[in-house]
Parts: C-alpha cells; structure tokens; sequence
C-alpha cells in the first residue's frame, strides 16, 4: 500500500528534492536521454534511472561533465522510511 504515513512521508520528501531541482523525472516511458543530459551537464544533482538508462551517463559523464558518475542505493529521508517502505511493498505484494 502507498497509501500510509510513512510513504506520504517518502513521496513528500521525494517532491521537495525535485522542487528545489535535485532531479528531476518526467514521468515519460524511456525518458533517459533529457534527464541524463542534464544530470551529465550538472543541472541535477541526482539521476535516477535503470541499468540501460544508466549506460549513457556512464559513456557521456567523463567527456562532457568532466566527473566519474557512481551508482548508489536511492536516497530516502531517514532510516525509519526505509523500513517503512519495505513494509508497505510486502503488504501490497
């Protein structure tokens, strides 16, 4: 279920992130090209994406933002939420 505190709490602090410009995610099926590009020019601070998305920022990062890109865990607000969120995935699944 999405519906609980605790994943309000997530969307909530997600949105926050992609208002003040972290990210940013269109929504659109196989949208790697823009928001990779932004991410590579260092508009955005975080990129997030799939193992085939990814592949691009890994081949354009070095050559046009001069930095090596690395793959982490998705960020979450605090460490109660990702339990919050494990829990809410099982119960929905």
């Amino acid at each position: 279920m999405i519906d609980t505190p605790e994943m309000f709490k997530i969307i909530t602090w997600w949105k926050d992130l992609a208002d003040k410009g972290y990210f940013i995610y269109s929504g659109t099926p196989d949208a790697y090209t823009p928001e990779g590009l932004m991410f590579v020019s260092k508009r955005t601070a975080i990129h997030l994406s799939t193992s085939a998305g990814i592949s691009n920022v890994f081949s354009f990062a070095p050559q046009l933002g001069k930095f090596t890109p690395r793959v982490a865990p998705f960020p979450i607000p605090d460490a109660n939420a990702r339990t919050a969120s494990l829990r809410a995935g099982q119960r929905s699944g």
